[in-house]
């Protein structure tokens, strides 16, 4: 009988960083290095926004170096605004701007000795200048391919489970991009795919971002492109992992894409697909295996490490999973396991829990505006809510063992502690708020 390969390996920090890279501060400034934010400066810092800062009127000469300070506090302040969650009324006028005064109040009490310090010095607190940073500091998708790249360099290992999904990010604005899906529970929005691994404790970590883009230079054609992409980060991994992906990315080019760089995959597909049809047509005739759960499932392979699996649930509802990944052993590798069929169901999981943990880190006010497009905002914001859950996440693998979930198998989800997460999410963000304004305003 054919099971998955599989070991207990998991997504582990690099071991080449000190014990102060491995703190709520440390793992978001390796995110948002200098470097990074240069960029940002240096690509929004345009004809366009030339009072991207400060007002016209000022004389001095506001290049980056100058105002890391005011970016870091901007962002310490943001992250507040998503750990309290504190949403508008509709009869509350220039909402975003009260905050604002709230919240530089509440940095100017809690740090007022450190801000009399004589080397405290060029310190921006002023409103003005606040508010305009949140709709012109953006991070966009021509900066989501560095941002991946140092969410991967935290890792000295990615594990053996690797899940890819997608992320309907609810808007409604004037863009080409928008996408309207019913069955997705923000059901109309940008559309951003996205490549998770796990940590021992269960708790997932994104690997690379994308939007999906229907016009200009980002515009993608073919679901395989997005293959190609995870391909070339999965290389990258030491050992061998397991990618899972629903049936909206399998394609035979995929497969075939896939199949040469010699990656296991497995995924749930529909019956007329390509490649997936001569087994789903044979496997027709095989007679069902009641399954200890509930439904029943017959499986179907050629000999090599391609299996199909036909499993219909106690609902009724049949599903089809492909994987060319199985091997033979000479003993049944657990009691009540499907083979093929449990293995992806559980690796899949992973954006599961990562867009649970989204949905509840929502992104409390609008951006956009002095010249911005409100897609913009929404691509920065997810941008950031990433950021924030793998730096949350990443620093949790190592102080909390378990995660606020487990793991329902007859079920095949994840059960949630909802209270638990939102309270852990609101927790880090305050915490990693004031580390964040302490460090900048020493710098």
């Amino acid at each position: 009988m054919k099971y998955p390969i599989h070991s207990p390996r998991f997504a582990e920090l690099s071991t080449t960083r000190s014990s102060s890279d491995i703190t709520l501060l440390g793992i978001f400034r390796s995110f948002m290095s200098d470097e990074f934010l240069s960029i940002i400066y240096n690509n929004r810092n345009d004809e366009k926004a030339d009072s991207f800062y400060i007002s016209k009127s000022s004389s001095h000469n506001w290049h980056f170096d100058y105002c890391r300070k005011t970016i870091l506090i901007n962002l310490a302040i943001d992250i507040r605004f998503c750990g309290l969650q504190i949403e508008s009324s509709n009869d509350q006028k220039r909402f975003l701007r009260s905050r604002l005064e709230t919240e530089v109040a509440y940095f100017k009490e809690k740090f007022a000795i450190e801000l009399t310090l004589e080397n405290n010095h060029n310190i921006n607190l002023g409103i003005n200048v606040h508010e305009t940073l949140m709709s012109r500091f953006l991070i966009t998708p021509k900066e989501y391919q560095l941002l991946s790249t140092s969410f991967q360099s935290l890792l000295s290992s990615y594990g053996d489970s690797i899940a890819g999904d997608e992320k309907l990010f609810y808007f409604t604005g004037n863009s080409g991009n928008i996408r309207l899906v019913p069955s997705k529970p923000d059901r109309i929005g940008l559309w951003f795919y996205e490549l998770c691994c796990r940590f021992a404790n269960g708790l997932p970590y994104m690997l690379d971002i994308q939007m999906a883009h229907s016009e200009g230079e980002l515009k993608r054609k073919e679901t395989s492109q997005t293959i190609e992409a995870w391909i070339n980060v999965i290389k990258k991994n030491i050992g061998e992992s397991f990618l899972a992906f629903d049936k909206y990315y399998v394609s035979e080019k995929g497969a075939r894409l896939l199949n040469e760089s010699a990656i296991t995959y497995g995924c749930s597909a529909k019956g007329e697909s390509g490649f997936v049809k001569p087994y789903n047509d044979a496997i027709t005739t095989i007679t069902n295996v009641p399954f200890k759960w509930g439904g029943s499932y017959k499986m179907k392979d050629d000999g090599t490490a391609n299996l199909c699996i036909r499993r219909v649930e106690k609902d009724g509802t049949l599903r089809i999973c492909f994987t060319n990944g199985f091997k033979r052993y000479a003993k049944k590798q657990g009691a009540n396991v499907i083979p093929g069929y449990d293995q992806y169901r559980f690796v899949f999981s992973l954006c599961d829990i990562y867009n649970k943990q989204m949905h509840h880190a929502p992104r409390p006010h609008k951006r956009g505006g002095f010249l911005r497009r409100g897609e913009e905002g929404k691509e920065h914001d997810f941008a950031m809510v990433c950021i924030l859950l793998n730096t949350f996440n990443a620093y949790e693998s190592i102080t909390r063992r378990k995660i606020w979930a487990k793991w329902k198998s007859k079920d095949y989800e994840w059960e949630l502690d909802y209270e638990k997460v939102e309270t852990s999410f609101k927790s880090n963000c305050l915490a990693l708020a004031d580390e964040l304004f302490m460090y900048a305003i020493t710098l």
